[in-house]
């Protein structure tokens, strides 16, 4: 479907949508600086922070946080293990000893320098976000253990950036914000775009803090393979929440979609029964190149647990 509004059309993808949804992506294509944009909408799309989940969109010289994420650099991380013999009970009892949600290490795993942000001044609890290197986080991350149609065995982990991602996001959110109203435009905070010398820092703060997210898949999966000594093969990942240089010039940046361009392998999560998907990129510039991440959803989490037992 064609979704028009006051300065660009989003074509979605989606079969099913929700009307609050279907408001966010008008609301996007209303806005001035998403002229000459091609906002292109996954199938999985769903209701997100400022904007849906499920966006992809083309860039020149202005970016929204929002429009990434406040879970920068989140994505998928999976790990071929052949036809082993996999121990399920140790295994979960692997996956539950790794924190989640709220928790962290009791100290650090990996050593990360922070002080490379141009916003590190502005990170709270800076000891936390050192000892998060290696959790899982909380909402639909996971770790799974998947076998594809030959029998080959395969771990998966899903999280992303922890608390570091939502801190640079609200930083430059705030100082775009104030930036803009001292130039007198009026704008909803969550759809504060970035121009200019701020964003350049977001851009370079955006990259280590991918970074981050990489490094903490691999961390997470590097620990399990220790502990359940597997034989471990070829390595995949595939963020979904980022922003990357595009060939044509610009940027496209990628909320809840992953890249697939022609060739490209992707990773994509369907739910707790199908599993997921392993496939090749078919490089459409009609969809900005790009890949629903498989994480959708119908009902927001806190509804379900309203509406269901």
């Amino acid at each position: 479907m064609e979704i028009k509004g006051l300065n660009n059309t989003a074509v979605c993808y989606a079969n099913v949508i929700e009307d609050e949804a279907v408001r966010q992506i008008q609301r996007i294509c209303d806005q001035e600086f998403t002229a000459g944009s091609r906002i292109r909408i996954m199938p999985d799309v769903h209701v997100g922070k400022g904007c849906t989940i499920g966006t992809t969109m083309t860039v020149t010289d202005k970016i929204v946080p929002n429009l990434v994420g406040v879970d920068i650099g989140c994505g998928m991380y999976t790990v071929s293990l052949g036809t082993q013999e996999i121990d399920l009970a140790r295994f979960d009892e692997a996956c539950h000893f790794v924190p989640s949600g709220k928790n962290a290490w009791e100290g650090r795993m990996e050593r990360f320098d922070l002080t490379r942000l141009r916003c590190y001044r502005a990170l709270s609890r800076t000891k936390w976000i050192e000892k998060s290197l290696g959790t899982l986080g909380g909402g639909n991350h996971f770790i799974e253990i998947d076998r594809d149609e030959e029998g080959g065995l395969y771990a998966t982990v899903h999280s992303g950036s922890r608390r570091l991602g939502k801190d640079v996001t609200e930083y430059y959110l705030k100082e775009g914000q104030k930036i803009l109203k001292q130039s007198g435009i009026e704008i909803p905070y969550e759809l504060t775009y970035l121009e200019g010398d701020l964003l350049s820092d977001y851009l370079y703060d955006l990259e280590i803090v991918q970074e981050f997210a990489c490094i903490n898949r691999e961390a997470i999966l590097r620990e399990m393979i220790k502990g359940m000594k597997w034989k471990a093969g070829e390595f995949l990942s595939v963020p979904h929440n980022y922003v990357e240089q595009n060939l044509q010039g610009g940027w496209i940046v990628r909320k809840g979609a992953i890249s697939a361009k022609e060739g490209e392998p992707v990773v994509i999560p369907v739910n707790m029964r199908d599993g997921i998907l392993l496939g090749t990129g078919l490089g459409s510039q009609e969809w900005n190149c790009s890949a629903p991440h498989g994480a959708g959803r119908i009902i927001k989490r806190e509804e379900v647990g309203k509406r269901y037992t």
